[in-house]
């Protein structure tokens, strides 16, 4: 009853994390899409109408942004290919919790591997995301520090607190040339090593049915046993 009772809790989180997975992966794969239609946008309308029409920023920092056209349309990229990879991660994990519900049990070599390819995916991801950050700052980082100032005044006139210039600079500086693995790493880690677990968990139900099957109760050789008569046609 109690083994039950903890395989309908096991199942009951499976199922709620597969909904909310494919929630996540509808509204970033949306995300995705309508970010990519901005970004196509860019390339046919002046980015100032882009803007004014797909946001609501103020004229000045329009102006701003839109004095560097090309710094807008890195960063949507960038942007896509965030929301595109993260949006595969959810799509593979509610793939998981999928299986998981359709076997009844996490205790199957199948569902383990695809736990264990699901962790080394998460791993992966994150230190491709830490890399990439750190090589592609300098995309970025350069055209924000000629952006700072106005950024800074648009800011201050907008209500917003006084940000010094130096201190601004200095932080987005550290801030790009870190290298700092997510969460998602250490998530895929424990993916990894539960996947391990399960598989053990799989071969020891696996050689619990062999048992039982060989120690099914078998007719001994002295002991009658009826059998059918037999007639010739």
């Amino acid at each position: 009853m109690d083994t039950n009772r903890n395989l309908r809790v096991v199942n009951g989180f499976s199922k709620a994390a597969r909904i909310v997975s494919m929630i996540l992966f509808v509204l970033l794969t949306v995300c995705a899409a309508l970010t990519l239609l901005t970004l196509i946008a860019c390339f046919v309308i002046p980015v100032d109408r882009v803007l004014e029409n797909a946001t609501d920023l103020s004229p000045a920092a329009i102006n701003v942004i839109s004095s560097m056209p090309g710094f807008l349309k890195i960063c949507l990229a960038i942007c896509i290919v965030l929301l595109v990879v993260y949006a595969i991660s959810l799509k593979l994990s509610a793939s998981y919790y999928k299986r998981e519900l359709r076997d009844g049990t996490p205790f199957t070599e199948g569902g383990a591997k695809q736990l264990r390819s699901l962790g080394i995916f998460k791993m992966a991801l994150e230190v491709a995301l830490a890399v990439a950050g750190n090589v592609l700052a300098p995309l970025v980082t350069k055209p924000l520090e000629k952006l700072m100032p106005d950024l800074i005044a648009v800011i201050e006139e907008n209500g917003g607190r006084a940000i010094e210039l130096e201190s601004a600079l200095n932080a987005l500086h550290e801030r790009s040339f870190n290298f700092r693995l997510g969460t998602g790493f250490w998530l895929g880690l424990a993916f990894v090593a539960l996947s391990f677990l399960l598989m053990y968990g799989a071969e020891l139900a696996k050689r619990a049915g062999e048992t039982e099957r060989q120690t099914a109760v078998q007719p001994r050789e002295d002991v009658w046993v009826p059998v059918e008569p037999h007639t010739e046609g």
